[in-house]
């Protein structure tokens, strides 16, 4: 489990990775904590990999997703 906790825009702007960027498909699901506050919860996956199957899950609570609500808003122009 990843629970984003900051975000940091890399000084390069450029991917650490090589190549194309490979496409994948994402679910997402809602989880109440104990607390009661929601987390949500965004998982990707690759239907075609040989090792199919979730890739990467990432954890969104409210103040992740402000702050990357706030980022998308900056680089996008939004």
């Amino acid at each position: 489990m990843s629970k984003i906790i900051n975000f940091t825009k890399g000084a390069s702007g450029i991917s650490s990775r090589s190549g194309k960027p490979v496409e994948v498909e994402c679910i997402y699901d809602v989880q109440v904590l104990p607390d009661g506050s929601k987390m949500v919860v965004i998982k990707t996956y690759n239907k075609a990999s040989k090792n199919a199957g979730i890739s990467q899950a990432i954890h969104f609570t409210k103040d992740s997703a402000l702050k990357l609500i706030e980022i998308f808003k900056k680089e996008f122009n939004l």
